[in-house]
């Protein structure tokens, strides 16, 4: 409650099981990566009652995740990105995993059926995964930076990436090409 700016005040909170590390929000839905807990999935309709109507296990510690037209993306600090149907809140299920020794994701963002994740190990950077094919996601592109991004955005085909150095905009249009 942020009626008195002064005074910020919870309204209501659901208490996951794991370490809650990044949240998406969709509609009245919450996304949760949760650590070594996995995915969990929270009803937010009545801020003042939030209610676990979800969850499934993922390989990894789930770090963070994205969500958009019925598909999240969640990225672990070890074992790459899992590409989840949420079309159903209440019964998510596993598509597929990206894994690679070079992606512990710390950062994702999905958009037109490309995840974009941070390179957390190996050569840092950002990796163009095509989630469209769930089962056996292709690398379509890549680009190398300074240091792993901490967090990604991607909005009208240009990606958001900030590192400790500062902030990256590329474009990303055509993630073959990046």
């Amino acid at each position: 409650d942020v009626t008195d700016p002064a005074n910020p005040a919870p309204i209501s909170g659901f208490a996951p099981p794991g370490d809650g590390y990044d949240v998406d929000v969709v509609g009245s839905i919450a996304y949760i990566a949760d650590g070594l807990a996995g995915l969990k999935i929270v009803d937010v309709e009545d801020p003042d009652l939030a209610v676990h109507i979800a969850a499934l296990g993922l390989a990894g510690s789930a770090r963070t995740v994205d969500v958009s037209e019925g598909v999240a993306v969640v990225g672990t600090a070890d074992d790459g990105v899992h590409i989840v149907d949420v079309s159903i809140p209440a019964a998510p299920v596993l598509l597929g995993t990206f894994a690679a020794p070079q992606v512990g994701a710390s950062a994702v963002a999905l958009g037109d059926g490309v995840v974009f994740a941070s390179k957390a190990s190996g050569p840092k950077g950002i990796v163009a995964i095509d989630v469209k094919v769930p089962g056996a996601p292709p690398v379509v592109g890549g680009i190398a930076l300074p240091a792993a991004p901490q967090d990604v955005f991607v909005s009208a085909g240009l990606l958001y990436a900030v590192i400790p150095q500062g902030l990256h905009i590329i474009d990303a249009s055509d993630p073959s090409s990046m």
